[in-house]
């Protein structure tokens, strides 16, 4: 999380100017917990997922490329298909955060998740710029005061959720897989995928332009 704010709050300008030539303006980034994988079976290391099934939302590209490269055959299913999907064992990976994983039951139809997160759930509250325009400036400086606090509160509680929903799948028996010696294959994994869609989903010089930084 500490890099993730990082990132947030020193390139601000770039991501308002690049939002803002789509007629977008960011009100505040949001968090919705950190990724992991809950299997069937433990994963300690990403070949493990190729011998299983694993889920992939239809509309998400970053895993549908890390599936690609690991080797894996994933299935493309709409959120709400993923529970039945595990019932069945149609797939027996998800990728999801503990929080999710409890609030819509995933965690019932497995037996593992790994114990490090491979990634952290964000998106963003947006509005058109041309309607945020049109307020008075007293107005703006109203809604962006407010909008900021809303949203570091609810990060602040998502966050402490996500922990708490982590503790509860724990408890509930769920086992976490350390990765181990194995944890230079995740990492070569995640660079091979941010290489490829390097060109493609976001420009070489905002992905160096995150890296740099994401440093403390």
């Amino acid at each position: 999380y500490e890099q993730l704010d990082r990132v947030r709050g020193k390139m601000a300008p770039e991501f308002e100017a690049m939002f803002a030539k789509e007629n977008m303006r960011l009100v505040g980034w949001g968090d919705a917990g950190k990724t992991r994988l809950f299997s069937a079976q433990p994963i300690k290391s990403p070949n493990d997922i190729k011998a299983m099934r694993p889920w992939v939302w239809k509309d998400d590209p970053i895993f549908v490329e890390f599936y690609q490269v690991i080797g894996a055959s994933a299935v493309r299913l709409g959120v709400p298909e993923v529970y039945p999907a595990l019932q069945t064992r149609m797939v027996d990976v998800i990728s999801s955060s503990a929080l999710t994983a409890v609030a819509l039951q995933w965690y019932t139809r497995v037996k593992y998740m790994t114990a490090h997160n491979s990634a952290i759930i964000a998106g963003g509250t947006m509005m058109r710029k041309d309607k945020y325009d049109e307020l008075a400036p007293e107005l703006r400086e109203a809604f962006d005061s407010t909008a900021a606090r809303a949203h570091e509160l609810l990060n602040k509680v998502i966050r402490r959720d996500d922990e708490k929903a982590y503790q509860v799948v724990l408890k509930k028996g769920i086992e976490a897989v350390e990765a181990g010696d194995a944890q230079a294959a995740w990492d070569a994994a995640d660079k091979k995928v941010r290489d490829k869609l390097t060109g493609r989903m976001f420009s070489k010089s905002l992905v160096n332009a995150v890296t740099e930084a994401a440093k403390p």
